[in-house]
């Protein structure tokens, strides 16, 4: 079975034209993290909840594809799929790579950030205001959690336990394409690939799965 993780909006609509092209995949569900709580220390707790079988594929978009590649250092599964992810934080564009000092002043700074730019007149908002905003509040505390983990991450020298499939987007603008090294590269796509290329996702998943000995059934 494959199990994907949304991205950091945990909303499973990023799926919606994916899962009809991946008959038996499914949306793996979050948990509550605890304050502070490091990516590495959330995911074995998500570990420990995962349902198991022997053909296990694990797969997150963006933010859930660190948790699924982090998971998967516990649970070995037979492999595991990035979609518009990163399999190491200096796959991460400069500019968070600049901010993960941040991480160390918690989430509380994070809200802090977030009311400021709440306060924030209207009409001197602009994108980056607008993400900001969502960090303040009790609404933001699991963007401000997520945001926190993926600053802390640090790169493991180990090696990684099983295959790994990296598709991404050449325009990605999150994840810019020239820091990455991915399998597959889907050209013109942005972030969202998930949702707006779908074939072309399905199609990568399951010849990765195919050469893994695991059958995955076209819709």
């Amino acid at each position: 079975m494959i199990h994907l993780f949304t991205g950091m909006t945990p909303d499973a609509r990023i799926f919606s034209e994916l899962l009809p092209r991946l008959p038996g995949a499914r949306v793996a569900e979050w948990i509550e993290p605890r304050s502070d709580e490091s990516l590495v220390r959330y995911s074995a707790r998500v570990a420990q909840l995962m349902p198991r079988q022997g053909d296990d594929i694990l797969g997150g978009v963006s933010f859930g594809g660190f948790v699924a590649y982090e998971v998967a250092r516990i649970l070995r599964p037979r492999g595991c799929v990035l979609i518009s992810s990163v399999c190491s934080p200096l796959e991460m564009p400069p500019v968070m790579r600049a901010c993960r000092p941040l991480a160390a002043l918690g989430e509380s700074f994070l809200a802090s950030i977030g009311a400021l730019a709440t306060s924030c007149p209207r009409r001197l908002r602009s994108g980056s205001t607008s993400r900001l905003r969502k960090l303040a509040g009790e609404r933001g505390r699991w963007r401000r959690w997520a945001t926190s983990a993926v600053l802390g991450w640090r790169p493991v020298s180990e090696p990684f336990p099983c295959p790994v499939l990296q598709i991404h987007g050449s325009a990605d603008a999150t994840f810019p394409h020239r820091y990455t090294r991915p399998d597959v590269t889907i050209s013109r796509g942005g972030h969202i690939i998930a949702l707006t290329h779908p074939t072309e996702v399905a199609a990568a998943i399951r010849g990765f799965t195919h050469s893994l000995g695991v059958e995955v059934a076209d819709r």
